[in-house]
């Protein structure tokens, strides 16, 4: 289940607050007819966790808490989430969630450039994965003999690659208690039951499917299945007992997939299909699949490219053709270390030499995707209070004035708003149809798919893997001991052990190379390695742990999930060279995880960096004040990360500043076409500009 920020109850202390001595609750999600929804700390297992609280439960709701946790225990299904634990106590029955990334399905479908005038066709094109992920977790659930009993969009979270999971899990029909909630969160989450659970009628696996395909009228129609603004307008709804054919909202639906929709809605259960298999099976190729965000699967044969010197020849044939106005689409995915980042810098050197088009490089910060539109993606300014126009992607590309290079980076991290976009623009690059030609470059460790804007078999889309490093290029890195014969094969036995050891990847070839030289195993001669002749294979104790590594690693924490090598430097209590001092044992040790994310080397702590226990921070908030103006210094990523700023100076105590902050981080979202996050940044800007006269000192101006 998913934590939602801007939803959060933090005005009061739940009671309990420790659950089992183990779970603490940090806030209220959703306070429920029968029982709430919370978001907690597991301080056992050091992760975020979701409870669902049942007060009271009577033995039919205790049994159905206990049949539910054991088979999502052990479902290990990526459509549905998973429970991890029961308590049971006097008073109350805990069911204990893993936290889902993401958005609830509400939410997402609101980032998606669909304006209110999309049709069927746009919008089966969103849903249709949703739908069968959906479809495909009820199934293994009910293989279980377990129903979910509660499916609507709150309980579906969709992940930044698109990938949606059920979570949570209903108790059967609402009690008959008046219904105490705000009538906002009744008018969200009323109207997705089956009609048979509203009557009491039955509790079987068919509710699922009509629950299911309420979702799935809505996100067709724009309109639910069962309207109603008031509890007494949704059982109206209900008492007319049937739904409105999806072509009164969308005129161009598809009639079968109509006619299966409907059936599915069907107010008597034997009118359904027997099965969500059945129904799932009469869909058949309406339904297409997301593509796990780890795995990268090609429909064409990726481009032969041998040596780094055919990367920059191919790289350059593109020029050309952009140069007699012919666009393209170039994928360049490959594991981590291959020389991604370094090819795409590459090409941008030479894309700005030949002085033929705009060039422009962007990537995704970790936990930042849409920094990726820095530059590039700047439409004319837009309403945030309206949903973006249809043309967003087409006015960006005009603005860029002429022909244009965009070379976008690390796009593993890319949410589904952006890649949306992103498609829209490699189907301009590749049919010819953006206002100036256009050469888009498409970089990362894994990618969605670019169907149905760009076929895998366009003549304009080229797929790009960096060849891997054989022996005799790890011995060009190496230089023999000597002019000896003996030294000579010793370097080519080497150079090929160490390719084999790295099976080629560049990146670690450079890893396992300094560690040799850190183990003196190797000399270093400029830029050359040298193979010590003789040198022993023997075991030497580790070098002792630095005594600030405790408190460097309780700062990275604080500071966030992946941090700037620099900001560090910078923003930490603690001499410079005392810090890299720290940094060399922690990357000896594999304590810590270096990447090169926008041109910034970035790091993080690893499991085996969790030594020393947690230290005591002492100067945390000047820490994150330092932090914040490091950020403003360098240029803030232009606004769009700048969310990471304001977040940095509340935490240090600085409202005024963190008003700011958000204010421009709101702007940025703007200017880009991201209306609902605009607006959630510009009521944490006014939430904090009351706290303005107190901050301490002037705030200061932001680069732009």
């Amino acid at each position: 289940m998913a934590l939602r920020t801007g939803s959060h109850d933090t005005g009061e202390i739940y009671r309990p607050a420790l659950v089992r001595g183990r779970y603490r609750i940090t806030s209220v999600l959703h306070r429920g007819r029968r029982g709430d929804v919370l978001a907690a700390y597991d301080n056992h297992d050091a992760r975020e966790v979701v409870l669902k609280r049942l007060p009271a439960p009577s033995r039919s709701e205790t049994t159905r808490l206990r049949t539910a946790h054991r088979t999502l225990e052990g479902l290990n299904h990526p459509n549905v989430g998973r429970s991890l634990d029961l308590v049971e106590d006097r008073a109350n029955a805990w069911l204990v969630f893993e936290r889902v990334d993401g958005r609830p399905l509400n939410e997402w479908w609101s980032t998606l450039p669909l304006g209110s005038s999309a049709g069927f066709a746009e919008r089966w094109r969103h849903a249709s994965s949703i739908a069968a992920a959906l479809l495909d977790g009820i199934e293994a659930m009910h293989r279980r003999q377990l129903a979910h009993l509660d499916i609507k969009p709150c309980n579906i979270i969709v992940d930044a690659p698109g990938r949606a999971v059920l979570v949570d899990i209903g108790l059967g029909a609402p009690p008959d208690e008046l219904d105490a909630r705000p009538q906002a969160e009744i008018r969200e989450r009323d109207g997705y039951l089956a009609p048979e659970l509203l009557d009491g009628l039955s509790t079987s696996r068919l509710a699922d499917q009509w629950s299911v395909a309420a979702v799935i009228y809505e996100l067709l129609s724009g309109q639910k299945a069962v309207p109603g603004e008031t509890p007494a307008e949704v059982a109206r709804s209900y008492r007319a007992g049937r739904v409105q054919p999806i072509r009164e909202w969308q005129p161009s639906t598809d009639p079968a997939l109509e006619a299966v929709l409907l059936r599915m809605l069907s107010w008597s259960p034997d009118a359904r299909f027997p099965t969500v298999a059945a129904a799932r099976e009469a869909l058949g190729s309406h339904l297409t699949r997301a593509i796990d965000a780890p795995r990268q699967i090609w429909s064409v044969a990726p481009a032969p490219v041998v040596g780094m010197e055919t990367l920059d020849t191919f790289f350059h044939r593109r020029l050309r053709d952009l140069r007699a106005g012919q666009g393209a689409v170039i994928r360049v995915v490959d594991a981590p270390s291959t020389g991604k980042t370094t090819t795409l810098k590459r090409w941008a050197d030479a894309a700005r030499d030949g002085k033929l088009a705009v060039t422009i490089e962007a990537s995704c910060l970790p936990s930042w995707p849409r920094t990726v539109l820095e530059g590039w993606f700047r439409p004319p300014p837009v309403d945030p209070r309206t949903p973006p126009p249809d043309d967003l992607v087409d006015q960006a590309l005009a603005s860029l004035g002429g022909p244009a290079v965009v070379l976008l980076d690390t796009l593993e991290e890319v949410d589904t708003l952006v890649w949306a976009r992103v498609q829209r623009a490699a189907a301009a690059a590749a049919h010819g149809t953006s206002p100036h030609p256009l050469l888009l470059v498409l970089a990362g460790r894994a990618l969605p798919p670019l169907d149905p804007w760009v076929a895998e078999a366009d003549p304009r889309l080229f797929n790009v893997t960096a060849p891997r490093l054989q022996g005799a290029d790890v011995a060009k890195l190496m230089r023999a001991e000597s002019a000896d014969e003996e030294d000579h094969q010793l370097l080519d036995v080497v150079a090929e052990t160490h390719a084999a050891d790295a099976r080629g990847v560049a990146g670690t070839v450079i890893s396992n190379l300094l560690l040799e030289e850190t183990n003196q195993r190797m000399q270093r001669d400029g830029r050359l390695w040298i193979p010590v002749v003789g040198s022993a294979e023997f075991d030497t104790p580790p070098p002792p742990m630095p005594v600030v590594w405790p408190q460097i690693r309780g700062y990275l924490g604080e500071l966030g999930h992946w941090v700037e090598v620099e900001l560090m430097l910078a923003a930490l209590p603690l001499a410079r060279q005392l810090l890299l001092d720290a940094l060399r044992w922690a990357d000896v040790q594999g304590a810590v995880e270096f990447r090169d994310a926008a041109g910034r080397w970035m790091l993080r702590p690893t499991e085996r960096g969790a030594v020393g226990g947690v230290a005591e921070l002492h100067a945390l908030q000047a820490t994150l004040a330092r932090a914040a103006r490091w950020l403003e210094h360098n240029d803030e990523y232009s606004g769009l990360a700048s969310e990471r700023t304001a977040a940095y100076w509340s935490a240090a105590g600085e409202g005024g500043r963190a008003a700011e902050a958000y204010a421009r981080a709101a702007k940025a979202h703007s200017g880009v076409g991201s209306s609902s996050e605009a607006r959630r940044l510009a009521q944490l800007s006014r939430r904090f500009e009351s706290r303005r006269s107190t901050s301490p000192g002037a705030s200061p101006k932001g680069p732009g």
